[in-house]
């Protein structure tokens, strides 16, 4: 929170491994954007609903549940007045509804899977996003010796 708090800009992407914690990262994130100093309205599309579980009560958080991708994003764009989408597991059916969004000024933070920066770079599903500079942050969620570590960088 404290690496995003300080202004996300052009937004972030969280990477990792399957089973890492990139999920539940982002559920936390969009809890603590939308309750915590910051209170900004907070939109987040949930395809797979695994949103469900964690109570956004008095946050300003609006699940966009059981929506595909594409079709969220341009919805809460449209109808939610959103300052932050969040979108977990982002992938090429997603980048040309994002890459509206970040023209309407509104930041995203989303998720990937990859196993280090170079591998989430060079996906070629999310390229275009890199190359539209769609996000200036990555955040890698690892695990080494039963601890959990954050490798941030500017990208």
């Amino acid at each position: 929170y404290d690496i995003f708090s300080s202004g996300i800009g052009r937004g972030a992407i969280i990477y990792s491994p399957p089973g890492v914690g990139k999920t539940t990262a982002i559920r936390r994130l969009a809890y603590m954007f939308g309750g915590g100093n910051l209170q900004k309205r907070v939109a987040v599309v949930d395809e797979r609903g695994e949103f469900d579980e964690f109570d956004y009560h008095g946050c300003q958080v609006d699940i966009l549940k059981g929506y595909k991708k594409k079709t969220g994003i341009e919805i809460a764009t449209r109808t939610l007045s959103p300052e932050l989408i969040m979108i977990d597991e982002i992938g090429a059916e997603a980048s040309e509804a994002i890459l509206s969004v970040v023209r309407c000024g509104i930041p995203i933070v989303a998720t990937a899977h990859a196993g280090s920066k170079e591998e989430l770079l060079s996906r070629p599903a999310l390229r275009g996003l890199f190359d539209a500079s769609v996000f200036g942050l990555a955040v890698g969620i690892f695990i080494k010796e039963g601890k959990y570590l954050l490798s941030a960088e500017e990208i």
